[in-house]
């Protein structure tokens, strides 16, 4: 959104979680906080992933505003754990998705993924949301699908989709 320019303009508060929305976001890695690719040496060694500094952003506004969000991913990699960390996210490691509304306990959530693994957890979410470049079967599950590719700031994206989506709801405030 493009506001005019005003020296009394102060960002928008972070108001998400009072509305009819979840409290826990689950975001897959893979294809979501990263664009899918692995960097792999000659021994088979995991040597890199990218990660898009708009989705630490995001990811740590949702966490300082009191959610709950966590990174499932079906890869073992440790820079996931360190990402997480680094952001404030829980990592859980989780080959069989159909298992994430058992581990948050069956409480509602949010829900972003891109690949067939992640079908069970969205088909389960309140609300779900893809990447642009999502498999075009995930696509087909999911509530929204987001203008970003995985890797290039999608849960940037998402905070503007849920803003958008509790304006529907109630409007958002300004200080």
């Amino acid at each position: 959104m493009i506001r005019p320019p005003t020296s009394n303009l102060q960002p928008p508060t972070m108001n998400h979680q009072p509305h009819k929305y979840p409290d826990i976001v689950v975001i897959d890695c893979d294809g979501v906080l990263t664009d899918g690719k692995l960097t792999i040496n000659s021994s088979g060694t995991k040597l890199l992933k990218q990660f898009h500094t708009r989705d630490v952003r995001a990811i740590r506004e949702l966490v300082s505003s009191g959610v709950e969000v966590y990174i499932v991913t079906a890869d073992d990699w440790e820079g996931t754990a360190h990402f997480a960390k680094k952001v404030g996210a829980e990592y859980v490691y989780m080959r069989d998705k159909s298992k994430v509304p058992e581990m948050l306990a069956n409480r509602p959530y949010i829900c972003v993924g891109d690949d067939a693994w992640d079908i069970p957890m969205i088909t389960a979410a309140k609300i779900s949301f893809c990447p642009a470049n999502a498999d075009t079967l995930v696509k087909t599950f999911c509530h929204m699908v987001l203008e970003t590719k995985g890797g290039e700031g999608v849960i940037a994206e998402l905070l503007h989709a849920l803003d958008n989506l509790a304006k529907e709801v109630n409007p958002i405030t300004y200080v």
